[in-house]
This record gives C-alpha cells, sequence and structure tokens, in this order.
C-alpha cells in the first residue's frame, strides 16, 4: 500500500490516498502511535473513525465517505459516528476504569452513559433523571488519564456497572432532518454510510413536507434519554411524541435503518413507546416505508434493559400507504391505524418479526414493594419509586383507578399530587365526625376518607359496621353525580352490616376508626385499571382479585375497515380492532401469525392476492435509491 504523507501545522491533514482513494486505518493509527501525534489528531479524521479497542466492546465506525450527489450526511451538519459500549466498568465517583485498555485520547470531550449505575434523589428536580431509583446518568470526559481510567464531570455512587461512550448527534440530526425539508433545497436524502452507529439523546418531532430519505447500510440510529423521567412537569430534555410528522403535505418517506431505542425505559403501567411517525387528521396523501429495521440491533444482553421498540404510530386514512419490509420490533404499538374518513388506508408487511409477550416484560400493573403507614402516608423502604406506577391517564378524572394494598386493606391513591416523592404517598384521610352520603339501604360513599372493613359508624347511637368497600361504579367513578364539584370522581362506597334509616340523603355519623398505623411490610402499587376492587374482612394480601388489571398499551390497535396485506409477519401481542372506521375491508394473510384476540375482519380473510402494485412500486422505488446512492 502507498503510504499516507501526513503534515502538521497546527492540525494534521491528510494529503494523499492510495490508488483506489483508501486509507489503511490500522497504519494509519500505529504510524501515529510510534510518534506520539494522537492528542493532535484533526476533528475531521476522529469523526470517521473508532477503532475496536477491546474484546469485551462493541464499537461501530467507518471510513470518510466521498460527496454523494442529491444527499447530505450527519458529519455535514457536525456529527460524528461514535458509540462504544462496555461491561464491567469500575465506577469510583468522577473516574470510569477498566481492566482492560479501551479508552482513547480521542474519547477526550465525548459523552459517556453510565448505565444503571446511580441512585437517584427521591425527589425530582425536572425531567434531568428518574427519582428514586438505581438509574442511568450522563456525564462529559474531562480527562482521559489513562488506556484503562477516565475522569468525567459527575460523580456517580454505585461502584460498577455497563456505559457507553457517545458524540451527542442530537443537534445535527434536528439540522439534517430540517434541510432536507427547505423548500429551496434539492436534496432529499440523509446518507448514513456503513456499518455506522449514530448516538441521539434528544430529538423533537419534525414536521415532513419534502421527501425525506435517511437511508445507511448496516447503521443504528440509537435514539432517546437512558431511564426517561417522563412524567415530570418540568422539561429540559427535547424528547418528541415522534421522530416525524406526517400527512400536512403530499410525501414519500423512506427508512433504511436500524431505530434503536435506550437500554432501558423504567417499567410501569404505560408501556407506550414513542412512535417513528405520527399522521396528521385528514392528512394530505402520503407514503412511507420501513426497511432492513432491527430495533433490538443494539441489544447487549443485560439484566437490566426494557427494550420497547419505535413502532409506525398513528396514521389515518387518504390514499395513505404504509409498508414495512424485513423489520425486527421488540414492546407495544406497532400500528395504530385509523380510517374515520372512508379514503383509504393500505398497509404492507413482508417479513416482520414483532414481540410483546409477555406484557409483563414490558411494563407492569402492580409493583411489589416494602413500606409502612405512619399518620396517612405510605413510606417506601425498599428500591422502587412510587412514580412507577404513574400513567397517561393516573388522577384526571377517568374510569381509571391506582391503590396501595397492604394487609388485607386497600388504599385510593389520587393522583400525581398524592405522590410527594418517590418514596412517599399521601393516602386519604382517617374518617372522622362529619356527614356521608347515602346512595341504598346499606351503603354510603365517601370521597376525602378511606374507610375500611372493620371501622364503626354510629348515627343516632346505632353502630354501623364496615364490612366491605370498593370503588363506586364505571359512570359514578368516572363523573359522581353529574358534576357535584364536591363528589366529582373516584368516590369509595362502603358496605354496612345492617340496613340506614334512610336510602339516599345524607346522615352524619360519628366514627370508629381501625388504627390506620401499620409496620413496615409487603405491599403492593397496583394500577387497577377500570376494574374493581372489593376489600373485606376476609381479604388476605395479594389477592388475585385485588391485584388483576390489565396493561396499558397493545401491539397493534386498528379500524377495521382498513387494507391490510401481510406476509411472514409474526404478531406476537394483543390486536385490538374497532369497527369505527369508514371504507373499504381488505385482509390478505400468506405465512403469518399470532393474528388474534380482537382480529375479526368482516370480510373474508385470503391468501391468494399478490402484494398491491403501489407497494411494490414503492419498494422498488427503494431498492433503486438505494442502488443508486450506494453506486456513486
Amino acid at each position: 500500500m502507498k503510504e499516507i504523507k501526513i503534515s502538521f501545522s497546527g492540525t494534521l491533514k491528510i494529503e494523499e490516498f492510495n490508488e483506489r482513494g483508501e486509507i489503511d486505518i490500522n497504519s494509519l493509527v500505529q504510524k501515529i502511535n510510534k510518534t506520539i501525534i494522537i492528542p493532535a489528531l484533526e476533528e475531521s479524521l476522529r469523526q470517521k473513525v473508532e477503532m475496536d479497542t477491546s474484546a469485551n466492546m462493541l464499537a461501530f465506525g467507518a471510513v470518510n465517505q466521498k460527496p454523494i450527489e442529491n444527499a447530505v450526511t450527519l458529519e455535514d451538519f457536525g456529527g460524528e459516528a461514535c458509540f462504544r459500549y462496555f461491561e464491567n466498568l469500575n465506577f469510583n465517583g468522577r473516574l470510569i476504569s477498566s481492566s482492560q485498555a479501551i479508552f482513547q485520547n480521542s474519547d477526550l470531550g465525548k459523552s459517556f452513559c453510565g448505565l444503571f449505575n446511580h441512585l437517584n434523589p427521591e425527589t425530582p428536580i425536572n425531567d434531568l433523571f428518574y427519582p428514586g431509583i438505581k438509574g442511568s446518568r450522563y456525564a462529559i470526559i474531562k480527562k482521559v488519564i489513562s488506556p484503562s481510567e477516565i475522569e468525567v464531570d459527575f460523580d456517580f455512587n454505585h461502584s460498577n456497572g455497563p456505559g457507553y461512550i457517545y458524540f451527542d448527534n442530537s443537534l445535527a440530526w434536528e439540522k439534517a432532518l430540517k434541510h432536507l425539508q427547505a423548500k429551496q433545497n434539492s436534496v432529499n436524502t440523509l446518507f448514513l454510510g456503513k456499518n455506522k452507529t449514530f448516538v441521539i439523546p434528544e430529538y423533537e418531532s419534525i414536521e415532513i413536507t419534502s421527501d425525506t430519505f435517511v437511508i445507511g447500510e448496516n447503521c443504528n440510529l440509537l435514539i432517546g434519554k437512558e431511564d426517561y423521567f417522563r412524567w415530570s412537569d418540568k422539561k429540559s430534555f427535547k424528547q418528541g411524541e415522534c421522530l416525524m410528522v406526517v400527512g400536512s403535505q403530499k410525501v414519500k418517506v423512506g427508512l433504511r435503518v436500524n431505530i434503536c431505542p435506550p437500554f432501558r425505559r423504567v417499567p410501569d403501567a404505560n408501556p407506550i413507546m414513542t412512535p417513528i411517525f405520527r399522521g396528521q387528521q385528514n392528512p394530505q396523501p402520503y407514503q412511507i416505508i420501513l426497511m432492513d429495521c432491527n430495533t433490538n440491533a443494539l441489544k447487549m444482553g443485560h439484566a437490566m434493559e426494557n427494550i420497547c421498540g419505535w413502532g409506525f404510530g398513528f396514521h389515518y386514512d387518504n390514499e395513505t400507504l404504509i409498508v414495512g419490509k424485513n423489520i425486527n420490533h421488540s414492546g407495544g404499538s406497532f400500528m395504530d391505524f385509523k380510517s374515520p374518513y372512508g379514503r383509504s388506508l393500505t398497509a404492507v408487511f413482508e417479513n416482520v418479526k414483532t414481540d410483546f409477550e409477555p406484557e409483563e416484560k414490558y411494563g407492569n400493573t402492580s409493583l411489589k414493594v416494602k413500606g409502612y403507614i405512619l399518620n396517612n402516608q405510605f413510606h417506601i423502604t425498599s428500591e422502587q419509586t412510587a412514580f412507577q406506577i404513574f400513567t397517561n391517564e393516573f388522577g384526571i378524572g377517568s374510569n381509571l383507578s391506582t391503590i396501595l394494598h397492604i394487609g388485607r386493606f386497600t388504599y385510593q391513591i389520587d393522583g400525581p399530587s398524592a405522590v410527594i416523592d418517590g418514596k412517599t404517598i399521601q393516602l386519604r384521610l382517617t374518617p372522622a365526625k362529619g356527614n356521608y352520603l347515602v346512595r341504598s339501604k346499606n351503603s354510603i360513599y365517601s370521597k376525602n376518607q378511606e374507610l375500611h372493613a372493620g371501622d364503626i359508624l354510629i348515627h343516632q347511637g346505632n353502630r354501623y359496621k364496615v364490612i366491605a368497600k370498593d370503588r363506586s361504579p364505571s359512570m359514578e367513578w368516572a363523573s359522581f353525580l353529574n358534576g357535584n364539584d364536591m363528589y366529582k370522581a373516584h368516590a369509595l362506597v362502603a358496605t354496612l352490616d345492617k340496613e340506614l334509616p334512610i336510602e339516599e340523603g345524607w346522615l352524619e355519623f360519628e366514627v370508629e376508626p381501625l388504627s390506620r398505623n401499620l409496620s413496615e411490610q409487603p405491599a403492593f402499587l397496583i394500577y387497577k385499571s377500570n376494574r374493581h376492587y372489593p376489600t373485606t374482612l376476609q381479604t388476605q394480601f395479594g389477592d388475585q382479585q385485588i391485584l388483576s388489571s390489565d396493561l396499558i398499551g397493545h401491539l397493534s390497535y386498528n379500524h377495521r375497515q382498513i387494507r391490510l396485506w401481510a406476509k411472514d409477519f409474526e404478531h406476537r401481542g394483543f390486536y385490538r380492532q374497532t369497527a369505527g372506521g369508514k371504507g373499504e375491508e381488505f385482509y390478505c394473510l400468506k405465512g403469518c401469525s399470532g393474528f388474534g384476540n380482537e382480529f375479526n375482519p368482516s370480510v373474508p380473510v385470503r391468501d391468494d392476492v399478490p402484494m398491491p402494485e403501489e407497494a411494490s412500486a414503492l419498494i422498488g422505488f427503494m431498492n433503486e435509491k438505494i442502488k443508486t446512492i450506494f453506486l456513486e
């Protein structure tokens, strides 16, 4: 091989390539090592090279690509393909070390993520960290001490675990996508190259107004914050509702890249991951294709992982065409296709594997903890956090509930305001003397106080014992007494051991409550969905009716009135279907499995129809574009 000539005048410059326009990276690095010039490598060179320096490390990189017509790269906008994952790192405050020589001088100034390795404070400041868990935290590498040790600008408080070094491409991604939408711009393709990984911790939803293509060969986009605390009202990070918004313009969108989620999202009762796309209602016609996409491409097999991949998102009908080919997806929300306008939505899938089973792997309706009750507050003493029971509908007056189950008792948890911090939950007050609403001869309703089986109520000298309690019926639970502010929602009904003097109205009671303070013991925090939880004197801890619930989420949730053609589609997860749409209904499944649950078309499901022509044409168009861009 012809040697590369290097001159040095403040920066290193490559002046000559070999006959084929190639650089021998190994040779180059060896020569630089001998002259100890690595710290002076020019930034443009460092953006092109990531070396695999350890058998216990995965690295992705590629050599420089020559310019391509009608395409831009993330490097054009200051990006860099840099991602190196390590197991068994040692954490000592700001010092991160390894038993192997894995760090490079070029790591200086890069970003570092310590996975699942910092015990976070219990009280959130904003969305900077997930409170009360041993979570993932971010830092900047301030010093490369040696090939086996670096110094970062964050004090980790746990001793060992995995982590990764990366370059933050958030700004480069945003600039590149917006550049493709510019009206004065004829470029429509973001070319990622070959065998590269770009890390994009922050992102916003970008409206697609022009034909847009993101194309790579064995490339990965690692998108989103690790252990992101999405329940914070104060946002400091950009975590969009989707990557791309489509439907405002007539466009084609094509993606050929592994779109990978963070290594973990903290398990909760709402395991719905951000989708790639979001369609607008009453849309313009558009076509999208996702191909050769494995959301598990960067999965390292760590026990703490909870992978929920990027799905297609919500789409609406107006000659809408959605194509997926050669896809591997984990988690829920793969497709949500609606047809309220009767204007045709066609979905075509070939060689697709999805996995949302068992659902408990991706989210939990019940969280077993340890804790105690003192002065109407529940204190968690185990590692879990109260924020893991949050859902999008938590405490907003809907037909859902969230409860604490400890001993034989159940307690209603009244939404986000009841969660004082990650370890402390405010419970309803101990019942006291006052007026209670009578709804039948042997039951009363209570909203602000928490009655329990065993409590005694006294009216005019007559003693009434609470023998059971439950949430009120669904319609009353969601909107109690047609909007009466005092009892608007979430009222409990207590059943008494004998009849009251009236059937409906208000009665004043004195109350002899059971002791509410309970010593430390196992307990469950439970998202109950719309289910009841009858609690009696005989209720046992861990009662299955108390624990039973329905996890928020699904793998697919479509209107029946869509056109679905699929071949070799493994659908492992709940298929939800409604008949609320309009228009044509067509189904053809070839070699598919798992289409059950509510999947129930009103027309015969065929297996003898070729792929719709418009989908074949879109796949052909994308393949030709890929072929052209890699030949240039």
